[in-house]
């Protein structure tokens, strides 16, 4: 019996443990769904502010002296109902104004900081200078640290630039050329040399949408040009270069690598010494539909194979990992072969 009794116990243990580790896994997939993660953040940056904090910590003072009050029975025998109104007043104060109030307030205040430095950007992104650059880097990475990645550089003139060295991490759904032109009152159209967006976020991010003024000029894009910029482990995902001007001053090398021989046993070996700027990009879904090329490098690119290179020119002044594959994109263009 008593034996039956120990099994019985150690089979509801088990099934209690079963249980536990189900609900456990359960919580962690819900705390990894990128909503749950966003509000715990959320919560804990509040939290380590100390605002929340002290909220919290006085609503739970207030719960554990009316709990005594009630263990006591004072709050049902009428001792002290004058006391008690004032302090279910204390206690709803406590929720509404300490918590709730203020996460308003706190929420306001987020947005016009926001609002304050994407107008930082908007002052400066048209004047290329030492100072616009730090000006322009302070506001994207403050803007960053508050969650925001989406910027608009429509009108941006930038040169000597990187993002990364500025710890500006994320710029994804942004936007660099919207299409228009011929607006006098509207920033369009977007100039960057020598802007470094290695391993910067920027899927979605849309450097142009096309040339406005591709039936008249089909060799050159006035509104969107990139000359001599770097894309090396990039995350360009679901980005758009359509119809954008992508030039690098140099040709690609013909040897990314150097051949030397071991001292020791004589063998050869090969160490890369050259990396283009798309090396490591992620180019899944990139479009660079009607783009214009010279001397660009995609040696090293991933997912190539599923970016659409339809009606680019200028590819055959272009380097790719091997010839196959640059007669597939060449094919896709439907560009000629000299």
């Amino acid at each position: 019996m008593r034996l039956q009794k120990l099994s019985g116990f150690e089979q509801g243990n088990g099934m209690f443990s079963k249980i536990r580790v189900q609900i456990s896994s359960q919580l962690v997939k819900l705390l990894n769904k990128p909503v749950c993660r966003c509000v715990c953040d959320k919560v804990y940056a509040e939290w380590e502010k100390g605002n929340l904090k002290s909220a919290v910590y006085l609503l739970l003072f207030c719960i554990l002296v009316w709990s005594v009050w009630w263990a006591l029975g004072w709050a049902f025998s009428g001792f002290g109902s004058d006391y008690r109104v004032e302090f279910m007043g204390l206690v709803f104060d406590i929720i509404f104004i300490l918590i709730v109030y203020s996460a308003f307030q706190r929420k306001a205040l987020e947005l016009e900081t926001i609002k304050r430095h994407h107008e930082t950007i908007e002052d400066y992104k048209k004047w290329d200078s030492e100072e616009s650059r730090f000006r322009i880097a302070g506001a994207l990475r403050r803007l960053n640290a508050l969650k925001v990645t989406s910027f608009d550089f429509t009108g941006l003139v930038l040169s000597d630039f990187s993002f990364a060295d500025h710890k500006i991490k994320n710029i994804s759904k942004s936007k660099f050329y919207d299409g228009s032109w011929g607006e006098p009152f509207k920033p369009h159209g977007v100039r960057l040399s020598k802007v470094s967006f290695n391993w910067v976020n920027c899927e979605y991010v849309q450097f142009s949408p096309g040339n406005p003024l591709k039936a008249f000029i089909n060799k050159s894009n006035l509104y969107a040009q990139f000359f001599d910029c770097s894309f090396e482990q990039a995350k360009l995902k679901g980005s758009s270069f359509n119809g954008a001007e992508l030039c690098w001053s140099n040709k690609p090398l013909d040897d990314i690598y150097a051949h030397e021989e071991d001292p020791d046993t004589r063998e050869p070996f090969s160490t890369q010494i050259h990396f283009g700027p798309f090396h490591d990009a992620d180019l899944t879904d990139t479009s660079f539909q009607n783009a214009i090329f010279q001397n660009a490098d995609f040696r090293g690119a991933l997912n190539i194979a599923s970016a659409n290179f339809e009606g680019a020119s200028g590819l055959d002044s272009c380097r790719f990992d091997f010839e196959a594959l640059e007669n597939e994109v060449l094919r896709r263009a439907q560009v000629k072969t000299i």
